[in-house]
């Protein structure tokens, strides 16, 4: 299934292969069904639009959300809160509710995250580029950085870099592909349930995991022995 979705990003993501109805539309439109204009993600994002500043109360208390609590599409945010005066001078980017998290440093490593909940007072580090998206469907643009395409834009800003970090204005400048909204929330539904799937998958591979682990555990100590007929039984 993770390879099945590598194929989908693929082709799907950069216009290689495009869903039946958006490819018969755009042929009969324009004649060629692979075409699709890039453009900037500034074009279509504001990127860290909202940022604490000094003039912030010292007592406003927010939830923190640092580089150490994201993994790739996951994030775990701490449910206590902490004062202005007492939080990390990282600790400025305003988060909201369809919000991109994408983390600045060591951005190979793929430490992005997208607010799907309701959300209230929740602060990230500066070491995120929050993108709130204007123009461009969010789940469209969250799959993209994780496409093949996006990350070789980032390795080219990091090539003689003597730090693996990119900033706000590279992330201004990243290239994405921007069909028609409908196309691109067409192609988010379909990723969104291969993540769906993948994730259903893992889990009961890792129930699984934990079941042959009790198995040899009762078996291969002796604590629990196998009939002799179960083991004809099997053989045959």
């Amino acid at each position: 299934k993770e390879q099945e979705k590598k194929w989908l990003m693929q082709n799907l993501l950069t216009g290689k292969k495009r869903l039946l109805a958006f490819a018969k539309a755009t042929a009969d439109k324009k004649g060629v069904s692979g075409e699709r204009k890039d453009v900037q993600l500034k074009e279509v994002a504001k990127i860290d639009a909202n940022s604490l500043n000094s003039n912030t109360m010292p007592e406003y208390s927010f939830q923190y959300i640092s580089l150490s609590d994201i993994d790739t599409g996951t994030a775990e945010i701490k449910a206590e809160q902490i004062k202005f005066k007492d939080a990390p001078s990282r600790a400025r980017r305003i988060v909201k509710k369809g919000d991109i998290l994408m983390a600045t440093v060591r951005p190979n490593l793929q430490s992005f995250f997208i607010v799907r909940d309701e959300i209230n007072d929740i602060v990230a580090s500066t070491g995120f580029a929050v993108i709130s998206c204007t123009g461009i469907h969010n789940e469209f643009l969250y799959q993209y950085l994780f496409s093949k395409e996006l990350m070789n834009q980032i390795e080219r800003i990091l090539t003689g870099s003597n730090y693996p970090a990119i900033n706000s204005s590279d992330v201004k400048l990243l290239k994405i592909p921007n069909p028609s909204l409908e196309e691109q929330t067409a192609i988010a539904q379909v990723l969104q349930t291969a993540d769906k799937e993948i994730t259903l998958l893992k889990t009961k591979l890792e129930q699984q995991k934990l079941q042959k682990k009790g198995l040899m555990q009762v078996l291969l100590t002796g604590k629990v022995r196998v009939k002799q007929e179960s083991i004809q039984e099997s053989n045959r």
